[in-house]
């Protein structure tokens, strides 16, 4: 995976978005954020400088950096308490 490839990936995960809704404030196809994260396609310059626009990172970051990514594990479900269903949480490793 490049490090762009892991940088959308990365970023999606930290904002808790699905690929879908990341695709909407990303302004791409709702598959295209697949096809990136998995590697099959790069995005091309314009679409890589939107996402540098709308997350902050520099291109420089978002190409030849790895950002964090957080380890996200499924909860188990629980029937009753302020969570209820299935819950995202996110792992810090140390």
């Amino acid at each position: 995976m490049s490090n762009i490839s892991h940088n959308i990936k990365a970023l999606r995960i930290q904002a808790g978005l699905s690929q879908h809704a990341f695709a909407q404030w990303w302004g791409v196809g709702k598959d295209v954020v697949s096809t990136y994260e998995t590697g099959r396609a790069m995005p091309p310059l314009r679409a890589a400088a939107s996402l540098s626009n709308k997350s902050g990172y520099s291109m420089d970051t978002l190409i030849r950096k790895r950002l964090y990514m957080p380890q996200v594990i499924e909860a188990p479900r629980i029937e009753s308490g302020p969570l209820t269903g299935r819950q995202k949480l996110y792992h810090v490793n140390n």
